[in-house]
């Protein structure tokens, strides 16, 4: 299964805001929404730029046009735009080396992003009954394939266990 370069990253960035909201697993707070959690081209961008980043995300676009406000956002803030760049070649690369299971799911996520018929909560609720689905593995791989950076809970969480 092959995806077109700007549906794969309109299908992979526009997860963020989805995975971001998934509940941590640890510590008192455990809970809370996780801040700060971006793909790497954001870490060092402003609030402003992320905020921006969030409104394109949360937009009925189709694959294309997601594409191109993504391009055209990194275009406006000369400060992301290497990060972006080296984000989209990072991603080329990791999708070719996912599994089938994977590349389904992001298939079935952006066939749901893009269902204008959908409000934004039933959009949230049929892309949470999809990621259930998913193996930890193929959450993992797809967390991966994100690229997210910052405070993600309990993907940092993941990340520590990586390490030891």
């Amino acid at each position: 299964m092959v995806f077109p370069k700007g549906l794969l990253l309109a299908c992979v960035l526009s997860l963020v805001v989805f995975i971001e909201a998934i509940p941590t697993n640890r510590g008192p707070g455990r809970h809370h929404k996780k801040h700060n959690c971006v793909p790497a081209f954001l870490v060092n961008a402003t609030e402003e730029v992320r905020n921006e980043f969030k409104a394109i995300v949360d937009q009925a676009l189709d694959a294309a046009a997601t594409a191109a406000a993504f391009d055209e956002l990194a275009a406006k803030h000369p400060e992301i735009q290497e990060a972006y760049q080296q984000f989209k070649t990072n991603l080329e690369t990791k999708y070719e080396a996912l599994s089938t299971e994977a590349k389904e799911a992001l298939k079935a996520f952006e066939e749901i992003k893009k269902n204008t018929a959908l409000s934004m909560e039933e959009r949230k609720q049929q892309e949470k009954a999809e990621w259930e689905k998913l193996s930890d593995e193929t959450r993992r791989a797809i967390i991966d394939l994100i690229q997210l950076q910052g405070d993600c809970g309990e993907l940092d969480a993941r990340s520590e266990e990586d390490n030891n």
